[in-house]
């Protein structure tokens, strides 16, 4: 099992069990879980392909259902909402501007747009404490699985980089400009836009224009 069930001790046994029950998957039909995960995983990867964030090989319904058990665990088996989800550290460039160029693809607006389907299946219910947690928390289990080198917003993000080290006589190579997020490095970016970007004035939730 992996870290999501390490951390809240559900064996694998209960995992199944929870993969093969019947859920309402709309206000008349009942859907085993597991269809429904396949399903949703499916639908979430081309959404996320059209929004320029193609997926690593880790991806996929394995991880998506540990990260829907998990959260079945906290909020309906131990009905503690303040309990926080361990999601694995990324494995791709993890630099300050990628993360906020993620945050500002995916606002709220995005994943309000993506999810409002999915309402009526019944553990994407809004209205429930596992749903609710689901929506907030759908970025969060993304992330860690982007394949930014292949993605088309991470080879903007690396070309904004290289365009920066051009303009700026050379001094040290263009991905490395940025603050990392990865290892506690801080090596400051010197791009103006990217400074910006992280001070929020590009956009996004918590843009200040």
């Amino acid at each position: 099992m992996t870290d999501y069930h390490r951390e809240y001790r559900a064996t694998n046994s209960d995992f199944q069990v929870w993969l093969s029950q019947e859920i309402w998957g709309s206000a008349d039909t009942r859907d085993i879980r597991a269809d429904v995960i396949r399903d949703f995983t499916e639908a979430l990867t081309v959404w996320l392909g059209k929004l320029g964030y193609s997926m690593n090989t880790n991806w996929g319904f394995r991880a998506v259902s540990n990260w829907l058990y998990s959260i079945a665990v906290v909020e309906q088996a131990s009905f503690n909402s303040r309990r926080r989800i361990k999601y694995p550290e990324p494995q791709h460039r993890n630099m300050d501007e990628d993360y906020d160029y993620f945050s500002f693809v995916m606002n709220w607006e995005a994943v309000d747009q993506f999810m409002k389907p999915w309402r009526f299946v019944e553990d994407f219910d809004p209205d429930t404490r596992m749903g609710r947690r689901i929506w907030f928390e759908l970025t969060a289990a993304i992330y860690p699985y982007l394949d930014l080198e292949n993605s088309k917003n991470g080879e903007y993000i690396r070309e904004l980089f290289e365009s920066s080290d051009s303009d700026s006589d050379g001094a040290g190579a263009g991905a490395e400009k940025g603050v990392r997020r990865v290892m506690g490095k801080q090596q400051q970016s010197s791009d103006v836009y990217l400074q910006d970007m992280q001070s929020g004035f590009h956009g996004g939730e918590w843009s200040k224009v």
